[in-house]
């Protein structure tokens, strides 16, 4: 995937998560399409650094725009890429179930980083009512990442005419 076409990716997914939000009625949770953007790419792809640059800086304009302090979208974006470049010299990423457990994982943990960063600052709800919310962004963040990777881990994906194929 070229710069160009990854930055339009998340320009898209940048102008398309205000709309998501509004598909869940109630504070249930919603999904996060950035974060499954940048989960996905990060496992996908071996130059995975412009992946993060790019992605944290949306999250952080996303937290400019969107969020209620600057800066706690960001810090679980680069959480969620640090814990996928470990788990991704431990487990296949050419296969469909490590991606779905990754993409619960880095849910998960975005959210709670992200919980940290506010419960640092100030906001008085609890783990356990952050919690509450999790069931619906993990369903929500796994059917959107695993569409994502679908498409890109077909047009990635080594076929035996390519020059470094293994058998």
């Amino acid at each position: 995937m070229n710069k160009a076409s990854m930055i339009c990716a998340y320009v898209i997914a940048f102008l398309l998560k205000p709309v998501l939000d509004g598909i869940i009625p109630g504070n249930m949770g919603t999904g996060n399409i950035l974060l499954c953007l940048t989960s996905v790419l990060v496992f996908l792809y071996d130059e995975y650094v412009p992946v993060i640059l790019t992605g944290t800086v949306f999250a952080l304009l996303d937290d400019l725009v969107y969020g209620l302090y600057c800066g706690p979208e960001a810090l679980g974006t680069l959480a969620v890429c640090c814990a996928i470049i470990t788990a991704k010299y431990i487990f296949n990423n050419e296969n469909y179930v490590n991606a779905f457990i990754v993409l619960i994982v880095s849910t998960w943990l975005a959210y709670s980083v992200e919980w940290g960063v506010y419960h640092f600052a100030g906001v008085t709800y609890s783990y356990a009512y952050m919690l509450k919310s999790i069931p619906v962004s993990v369903i929500v963040n796994t059917v959107i990442g695993m569409v994502v990777y679908f498409v890109l881990h077909n047009r990635i994906r080594k076929r035996r005419y390519d020059k470094y194929y293994d058998r």
